[in-house]
């Protein structure tokens, strides 16, 4: 083997220094080329990565935009809730205004529920004003409302927050009342009083209705049952919407069938049912 490789290097006529130069310029230019390839390679991924990041800061603007003009569109609603909470404000205080339930159509439905042999003996009604702040529902949503973080922080820091408004005034109040109804009366017998205990459960302008106490009672030499009936009156009941009972009754249901007649006892409270007047 040796000598065949000798004769072979022998048989070659080239110099050997023309010989290493050629392999070094060979080596040379397989760099060169190398070199090349990898700064096109190393270039062009420059260029892709950067017109990514050119269409990532696009879309970083485009969110942006979006995300302004739904901050813009959420102050709008907030806008647009406050003056609906408002206009319901202003709507409940004209209600108030308003008799929903008008005290003839009340005693109405009481006469009109009673037996033909039922007398009244006292009717009266109480109303206890229960007040509480409209503004409640704003409080409450502005107090849900996520604070930003960096400028409250801010504040803090330089104690230059906005200043607590000590002299705010204070909020709307919408007079609500809590109205109950006693019944006095007489009767027969105990028959007629469920009847008429059933007429008044049945009835859509009272809720609670409770007989309270029956007793016997005598009155000018005739035995009958005097009854106590306690109800409330149903809350937020509008009469409009409240078909009524028609009923046909003659004389007078306080009076009672004695040779002297019997004056009516209606105490209507302290407090009117619904504007606060005697």
């Amino acid at each position: 083997m040796k000598g065949a490789q000798g004769k072979r290097s022998d048989s070659s006529f080239l110099p050997e220094d023309y010989l290493k130069k050629k392999a070094e310029r060979r080596t040379n230019s397989i760099a060169v080329v190398l070199f090349v390839v990898v700064t096109f390679g190393v270039v062009g991924a420059f260029f892709v990565t950067n017109r990514q990041w050119h269409d990532v800061r696009q879309y970083q603007k485009s969110v942006n935009v979006r995300f302004a003009k739904a901050a813009e569109d959420i102050e709008r609603l907030k806008a647009l809730e406050e003056q609906g909470d408002q206009l319901q404000e202003k709507a409940e205080l004209t209600m108030v205004l308003i008799e929903k339930v008008p005290r003839t159509r009340l005693l109405a439905e009481l006469i009109n529920r009673m037996p033909k042999e039922m007398k009244l003996m006292e009717l009266e009604v109480q109303s206890e004003r229960l007040d509480k702040p409209l503004s409640l529902k704003r409080a409450k949503r502005k107090a849900a409302q996520p604070d930003k973080g960096s400028s409250l922080t801010k504040k803090q820091r330089t104690g230059k927050g906005p200043k607590e408004k000590s002299d705010e005034p204070p909020p709307v109040m919408a007079p609500r009342y809590d109205t109950s109804v006693v019944i006095l009366g007489v009767a027969p017998h105990n028959t007629e009083v469920a009847r008429y205990l059933s007429g008044l459960q049945a009835c859509d302008l009272l809720t609670d209705v409770e007989l309270v106490s029956t007793e016997k009672t005598t009155i000018k030499e005739r035995e009958l049952v005097k009854f106590r009936i306690e109800a409330e009156l149903r809350p937020g009941v509008d009469a409009r919407s409240v078909e009524p009972l028609k009923a046909r009754r003659e004389g007078d249901p306080f009076r009672l069938d004695t040779d002297e007649p019997a004056a009516p006892s209606v105490d209507v409270g302290k407090v009117d049912l619904w504007e606060g007047k005697r």
